[in-house]
């Protein structure tokens, strides 16, 4: 396997979805920018915040750590401003934001599609089920369940991002993905890695064996791959027998960026070579010749998606 690391050309959101036929909603689509403020802020100055009716949540940051940051809705505000016997105001004016802030949010990438996000919200035990969730970007930002409830009513929701067969994201679903990834990429993941794993031979397995046995091996080369844990990751089916894998990494600079992208890669064809063994003996197609060949790319945030794709496709194994 080789690596690849690309300059990253200017993109507009616009150019994520260009040339795909029906875009996958994702929740940087619904999401709202959030107002951030310092744990120490007062509440009285919070409730100052919330006049406008179109902030419905703000960020709170604490101690001037930007990885650690906590949630207050308007809602939330409200209840505790209006406490019991309503003395909640005269109590909190003088006290700091951090007080009423929620330092456990639920929080997802902004490349989540949003009927991933409203299944983790719902997940959620029932007295927080219905709380905003926090969008990871480069400008915090949140989503309300309403949003995503609204998104998933309209003409969005009859595009399925799903491959029926492996359960993997379709080829758009993925695409549009990396593309929110890319144009949302933050300090903290300010790269990203595709790995693409093709099948050879799963042709002379469906002649062999029947079409069945060759969706047997595609099926148990989706369920290696994802019980693979890479953080950050997200998998989905490109083409009849080939399947990819993009990850934000976190790294400092180009070459610690491509180290941890080929350690990613490693990971991938390892558990993919797994699965093929296995799969293999179990349909007793050891004389087929199926073989899994990978190729990656790493790249800046940024780049265009079927550039980065084309790059790791370009560099797969023979």
């Amino acid at each position: 396997m080789n690596s690849a690391s690309t300059q990253a050309p200017t993109i507009s959101p616009a150019d994520v979805s260009a040339g795909h036929p029906a875009r996958v909603p994702t929740v940087s689509d619904v999401s709202r920018p959030l107002e951030v403020v310092e744990s120490t802020m007062s509440c009285r100055s919070l409730e100052e915040l919330f006049r406008p009716e179109r902030v419905e949540s703000v960020a709170v940051q604490y101690s001037g750590d930007s990885m650690n940051v906590g949630l207050i809705t308007r809602e939330r505000c409200a209840a505790a401003m209006s406490g019991e016997l309503g003395y909640g105001r005269a109590l909190l004016y003088r006290k700091h934001v951090s007080e009423l802030t929620d330092w456990s949010p639920t929080v997802v990438d902004p490349w989540c599609t949003v009927a991933d996000a409203l299944r983790i919200a719902m997940a959620r035990p029932r007295p927080r089920r219905y709380d905003d969730l926090v969008v990871r970007a480069q400008v915090w930002a949140s989503v309300s369940v309403s949003a995503l409830v609204d998104a998933l009513s309209g003409d969005v929701a009859t595009v399925s991002d799903d491959d029926h067969l492996t359960g993997l994201r379709s080829r758009t679903a993925w695409l549009d993905a990396l593309g929110a990834q890319s144009v949302a990429g933050t300090a903290s993941s300010g790269y990203l890695a595709v790995v693409v794993v093709s099948l050879r031979g799963v042709s002379a397995v469906n002649s062999e064996l029947g079409l069945d046995a060759g969706d047997a091996v595609l099926v148990s080369i989706a369920d290696g791959l994802r019980n693979e844990y890479v953080p950050r990751s997200t998998l989905g089916r490109l083409s009849g027998t080939q399947m990819g894998l993009f990850a934000a990494l976190a790294g400092p600079d180009d070459a610690d960026a491509v180290a941890q992208g080929e350690a990613v890669a490693r990971r991938v064809r390892s558990a993919a070579q797994t699965a093929l063994r296995a799969v293999t003996a179990e349909l007793g197609a050891q004389g087929t010749e199926l073989r899994a060949c990978t190729g990656y790319a790493v790249a800046p945030v940024g780049v265009l998606p079927g550039t980065l794709l084309t790059y790791a496709v370009d560099r797969t194994e023979p």
